[in-house]
């Protein structure tokens, strides 16, 4: 027995059962892994980076009406956001449970910001990668064809 103590545990598995404390440290293990993924940055691989992986393969004259369409897309993404946002918060929905969204509109301005960024060194006369680009898929001809 413990000094000063009654013999009685303070074991989150005696007071709550076999199933309680394995509720118990379930909810320990999922705290642990959401600080980890909130402490430390690990590479999300979207779709749009795995393109941007490749995008040489095309030539720049596809590329750039690509690039121009895709803030408009983003644009419409944002506004359906927002607006969902506001619609819960007028609710009365705590904007701490909407942080996830905020998070995603601020995805969206900077994958917005990068494109427009993009297209700048692409179509830049001066310094733009267009030329060396279009020069490249000049000399290699079409795409590169896959072997059947």
């Amino acid at each position: 027995m413990p000094p000063g103590g009654s013999g009685l545990t303070t074991s989150p598995a005696v007071h709550l059962g076999a199933r309680g404390a394995a509720a118990h440290a379930g909810r320990a293990e999922f705290r642990d892994w959401l600080r980890e993924l909130v402490a430390e940055p690990q590479q999300d691989y979207p779709h749009f980076a795995a393109a941007l992986s490749l995008i040489a393969a095309l030539p720049p004259s596809e590329v750039v009406p690509l690039l121009r369409h895709r803030p408009g897309q983003l644009d419409e993404a944002r506004a359906e956001i927002r607006g969902l946002i506001d619609t819960a918060l007028a609710r009365g929905v705590p904007g701490l449970l909407l942080v996830e969204e905020e998070y995603r509109l601020s995805q969206l301005t900077a994958e917005t910001a990068f494109v427009e960024e993009f297209i700048g060194k692409i179509t830049d006369p001066r310094t733009g990668w267009g030329a060396m680009w279009a020069e490249f898929h000049a000399r290699s001809g079409a795409a590169p064809k896959v072997a059947a």
